[in-house]
């Protein structure tokens, strides 16, 4: 040829309106990055003089080079097509500017610009509305192709210094989707322990890895002094890996030489910056208890200790384990205060109603009351209508939201619905809904929930109250940690369900 092949890649980009980066990056997929694959050598016996740069038709078979010679067939006639669909492709492919431009005409046509527009799409179909086939029409049976293949349109659009320019993404979204990335199948779980604790880099410019070899691709690096959250430890023979958050939320995998636990220091004193409750409005009954977990924060702060008061003793006490007792009807204020600096303190507003007796209102034995909090709700019973029928008074039972917008009987229930008890349209009771795991209050476990208590957990935008403590999955009264992060996972991944008693 008297042309570069960059120079025949561009041209067949203009002729079939695809991009001939993708065009340049689906040769080196398909075909290699040296350009002596047998597809394109025009050498195999039978098919000498033809070249097939994209393997389009070089469908598998048992046959020694079979996908060679059934891409290579593909070149010479299409496999028998019309005399009308061989000219559109240029075919027969005798030449490499014709099986280059002819092939990214196919792709084009066949895929580009009848809306299977991206790798992903053009492996997993997803937009097929007519029947239930979601993997019709698929350029290629390599499942990580998508993921080979986009690394090198990255690489191309890197190299030459455009990655600024302003692109468009087409991204399929699925319902429960994960967003902390599962790991990749060949990732041995027997050689994790779960573990949760800080530390920090001691090396310089150490990469973060996808899985627990250097085989793996290098998602990040990270230097000296770098902190992060240690959340499976390697135990395996060998190379010892950890499965990390680093600070900017990414999720990766480090060489165990390079983790330096961080230790509590012995001398320094670390100050008291913020108190978080996992309830701040209580309604109880007389004669209830009901405990407030109280979190200091930073986790390292040296003076750890809380004092509670309540502002109406009469009414309820609060002892210095965070308990509450209820003695008669009224409200009070309860204040958890820093013992180290008083100006750092938190409230919550208590409720206390007249007791109901069991003759007046009964708890089908499946939820559970701790004081006004219902949770023990099973997915599988979670309409309004499903918790109206658990319930047994002569009073009227309204479900409202959390925006106290009341609920028809086909909505689902969630963390912060609300269960009233009227009399007359007047409130009698009020009981808070909490379903573990439901961290952002729609009444599922999802992605978003992972989202949502991990920003919590990185301190980026925190929630509290009930909506805390669905976050706290193992139930210990502790705060959310990344254990409770990895937990909601497994739920959302079907590994293991999330208890709601």
């Amino acid at each position: 040829m008297n042309e570069k092949y960059s120079e025949l890649i561009l041209k067949a980009g203009q002729i079939s309106l695809v991009s001939p980066y993708h065009l340049a990056s689906r040769i080196k997929q398909e075909v290699g990055p040296f350009l002596s694959h047998s597809s394109i050598s025009g050498t195999v016996d039978g098919f000498k003089g033809l070249y097939n740069f994209y393997n389009i038709g070089a469908t598998s078979s048992a046959e020694p080079m079979g996908a060679i010679k059934n891409g290579l067939q593909y070149a010479k006639d299409g496999k028998n097509a019309s005399e009308e669909t061989k000219t559109k492709y240029l075919i027969p492919w005798n030449t490499k500017e014709k099986a280059i431009t002819g092939g990214g005409i196919f792709i084009g046509s066949s895929y580009i610009n009848r809306g299977q527009n991206t790798i992903y799409l053009q492996k997993f179909h997803v937009r097929d509305t007519s029947s239930e086939n979601l993997f019709w029409h698929q350029y290629m049976t390599n499942v990580l192709a998508p993921y080979s293949e986009s690394k090198s349109i990255y690489n191309g659009y890197q190299k030459t210094n455009l990655l600024d320019l302003p692109m468009t993404f087409i991204i399929p979204i699925y319902n429960n989707m994960s967003e902390i990335p599962t790991d990749s199948p060949d990732i041995n779980q027997n050689n994790f322990e779960d573990t949760s604790f800080r530390a920090y880099c001691n090396g310089t410019n150490v990469n973060i890895r996808t899985g627990p070899s250097t085989s793996y691709e290098v998602i990040t690096q990270i230097t000296k002094q770098d902190k992060f959250t240690v959340i499976s430890k390697g135990i395996n023979q060998g190379e010892k890996w950890d499965k990390v958050i680093l600070e900017n939320g990414i999720i990766g995998y480090i060489f165990q030489s390079y983790v330096t636990e961080i230790q509590e220091p012995e001398e320094e004193i670390i100050n008291v910056t913020d108190i978080q409750l996992d309830s701040t409005e209580a309604y109880l009954q007389v004669g209830d208890t009901f405990k407030i977990n109280a979190y200091i924060y930073p986790d390292n702060a040296t003076n750890k200790n809380i004092l509670y008061s309540s502002s109406n003793t009469e009414v309820a006490t609060i002892d210095e384990n965070g308990m509450i007792s209820a003695f008669k009807e009224g409200n009070s204020v309860i204040t958890v205060t820093s013992e180290e600096n008083s100006l750092i303190k938190k409230e919550c507003n208590l409720i206390v109603v007249s007791r109901m007796e069991d003759s007046e209102i009964h708890f089908d034995s499946s939820l559970i009351l701790n004081g006004l909090e219902v949770s023990g709700i099973s997915f599988l019973e979670n309409k309004v209508s499903d918790i109206k029928q658990k319930i047994t008074t002569n009073y009227e039972i309204q479900i409202v939201n959390s925006k106290n917008e009341v609920l028809d009987d086909n909505k689902i229930i969630t963390t912060g619905t609300k269960i009233q008890v009227k009399n007359d349209n007047l409130i009698l009771r009020e009981y808070t809904i909490l379903i573990y795991g439901d961290v952002n209050g729609d009444g599922r476990i999802n992605s978003v929930d992972l989202l949502v208590l991990q920003r919590h957990i990185l301190r980026i935008e925190e929630i509290e109250g009930v909506y805390m403590k669905a976050g706290n999955v193992r139930k210990d009264g502790k705060k959310p940690t990344s254990v409770d992060l990895l937990l909601i996972q497994r739920h959302i991944l079907g590994l293991q369900t999330i208890n709601q008693k």
